[in-house]
């Protein structure tokens, strides 16, 4: 059962103020998801793009961080809820974390719960454990980039069926943009080939070029 959980949520598009649905995270655990809490650190955390006018921006909500090895739990409230509120959402998700543990693999730790303000300073609160444990955490593994990448993010990715699509479904799975997954799209693009399997080797192609375009275009400065 994993631990890090995501959640359908709806927030209003602040350039068209169209409504969107996108899955978004809010348990995250450092060994299941070391490029999505690397996306943390560098403030890209759920980010949604929307499918309506392509401008992108990121949902607030609430979010909890495990750590098994730092032995360390961090909970950030959704911005702008009452404190009542705030005590349920932290409640309602610590109870969720500790229930995908094994019960022999639940420490004390667990109960000690550090509160930041925002998304924003549990990503501060990281880079604060990457300095005391001596300098900036380690580039995670292609293969961690992969095994992090859920079988729901390559089934959003072969429904797309434009750019608007493709948008979303880098909006809901952003690991989609890493390079890595670059070379596991080549490699079941062979497979499909070496199987006979033409048409599908096309759509993953098709894909492919598609997410090369994205990803170049989101690593370009704006306005060149």
């Amino acid at each position: 059962m994993p631990i890090s959980y995501q959640k359908q949520a709806e927030f209003t598009c602040p350039n068209c103020g169209a409504n969107v649905t996108a899955a978004v995270w809010q348990i995250l655990d450092a060994q299941e998801q070391p490029g999505v809490v690397d996306d943390l650190r560098r403030g890209l955390l759920n980010r949604v793009t929307c499918p309506h006018c392509g401008g992108d921006g990121p949902v607030r909500g609430p979010l909890l961080f495990h750590d098994a090895q730092a032995r360390r739990v961090i909970f950030a409230g959704a911005p702008g809820t009452a404190d009542h509120e705030v005590r349920d959402q932290a409640r309602n998700l610590h109870a969720l974390l500790v229930s995908a543990i094994p019960e022999e693999q639940r420490r004390p730790y667990l109960a000690d719960v550090d509160i930041a303000q925002d998304v924003d300073g549990v990503a501060l609160m990281l880079k604060r454990m990457d300095r005391r444990r001596g300098g900036s955490p380690p580039a995670p593994s292609a293969e961690a980039i992969i095994s992090a990448l859920p079988d729901l993010a390559i089934q959003a990715l072969m429904q797309t069926q434009s750019g608007a699509d493709l948008r979303v479904a880098v909006g809901a799975y952003p690991l989609l943009l890493r390079p890595e997954v670059d070379g596991l799209l080549a490699k079941q693009i062979d497979q499909a080939l070496d199987a006979g399997h033409d048409r599908q080797a096309s759509a993953l192609e098709s894909r492919r070029e598609a997410l090369s375009e994205l990803r170049a275009a989101a690593a370009s400065p704006r306005g060149t």
